[in-house]
């Protein structure tokens, strides 16, 4: 599954891509009024993508903090977040096509571990992709 928003004029981009136990979720219908991203792990219901773009203001100074040191920066960041069924972020591994600054990199983790997600009794790994651009 795939989602990409755009917020303001200068534009943060989160794509998200939601695996339980590391694989992807398979395609399924939607019900009527439904979003792209009401699926989660463990097959219940509720969005967990939503919980991570909730977070944007957040990713979005981490970039605002890296563009005072590189003013044309654009990166995309891909995230693999490993969830507990409580839904604490208990690991975070972050990969980018370019070498990640060391502030950013270390702002970018300290932002999707603090994310507490809806307790699903089940953990599950989130794979959402942010793009950092002016």
């Amino acid at each position: 599954m795939r989602r990409t928003i755009t917020v303001g004029v200068g534009a943060l981009l989160l794509v998200g891509l939601l695996g339980a136990c590391g694989a992807s979720a398979p395609p399924r219908s939607r019900s009527a009024g439904e979003d792209d991203d009401d699926s989660t792990a463990g097959g219940k219901s509720g969005g967990m993508l939503r919980v991570v773009w909730a977070e944007e203001a957040k990713f979005r100074e981490c970039y605002d903090e890296a563009r005072r040191a590189k003013p044309d920066l654009i990166m995309r960041v891909s995230l693999i977040m490993s969830v507990t069924g409580e839904g604490r972020v208990d690991r975070v591994s972050l990969t980018a096509a370019q070498d990640l600054d060391a502030k950013l990199k270390e702002c970018v983790t300290g932002v999707a571990q603090a994310i507490r997600f809806p307790g699903t009794g089940k953990a599950f790994t989130l794979r959402p992709a942010v793009v950092f651009r002016p």
